[in-house]
This record gives structure tokens, C-alpha cells and sequence, in this order.
């Protein structure tokens, strides 16, 4: 796992650098919508992360009020932000419950979307 994100921050760091001034208009207008997809799909691995914290309840062993307010702490971001993060996992992903059991998502085809960038 810490391969891949080596690989993504490698990758980043090579697009935060890029002469973007040497693309065309349309190689330009291309790229800005794979690297839209590319958000979105990473939108959706960070939902994931969200949800396993959420599901092992890491917030409680670590003294925070709820999974969002240990993501507005650990992330350095809003309360809103942190809570619609917890809120979208628990809408667009499957679950499993403290038994083992899987919860469907109530909404499958939307973590679908975003699974796949769209």
C-alpha cells in the first residue's frame, strides 16, 4: 500500500512541476479532464479511508467527539468539510457492521460515479 502511495506522490510532485505552457489547447483541455477523473476516483479512495476509521472507531480510542471532528483535527480542515467526508462515506459505501455483516450503501450508484470519475 505505501508503494502506491509513493508512486502517487511521485506523480503528483511530477505534475506540480510540469511545463504546462508546452501543451496545445486541446492536449490542455484533455488533461485538465483525466486529472478531473483522477480527483474524483482519489475522492473516492479518501471516502474509503474515511469509512474504515469510521467502522473501527478510531475516534473514541483516540479521545475526539466523533470521526469528524478526529478528520478536522488530524486533516487540519473545517468541521463542514470533516462532516460531509463521514456523511458521504456513510451514503456511497457499502459498510460492514461491527458483526462482520455488510451494510449496503444507500447509495450505490453515486459511490459508483464516484469510484469510477464520473
Amino acid at each position: 500500500m505505501w508503494d502506491a502511495v509513493g508512486c502517487l506522490t511521485a506523480a503528483v510532485d511530477g505534475l506540480a512541476g510540469a511545463a504546462w505552457w508546452r501543451c496545445g489547447d486541446e492536449e490542455l483541455l484533455d488533461l485538465q479532464q483525466v486529472l478531473e477523473t483522477a480527483t474524483r476516483r482519489l475522492s473516492a479512495v479518501s471516502l474509503r479511508l474515511v469509512a474504515e476509521v469510521d467502522d473501527r472507531r478510531l475516534a473514541t480510542a483516540r479521545g475526539a467527539a466523533s470521526t469528524a471532528a478526529l478528520l478536522r483535527q488530524l486533516l487540519n480542515i473545517s468541521a463542514g468539510e470533516a462532516g460531509w467526508r463521514v456523511t458521504a462515506a456513510e451514503k456511497l459505501l457499502e459498510r460492514r457492521s461491527p458483526s462482520g455483516a455488510v451494510v449496503p450503501a444507500p447509495l450505490p450508484a453515486t459511490g459508483a460515479a464516484l469510484a469510477e470519475g464520473s
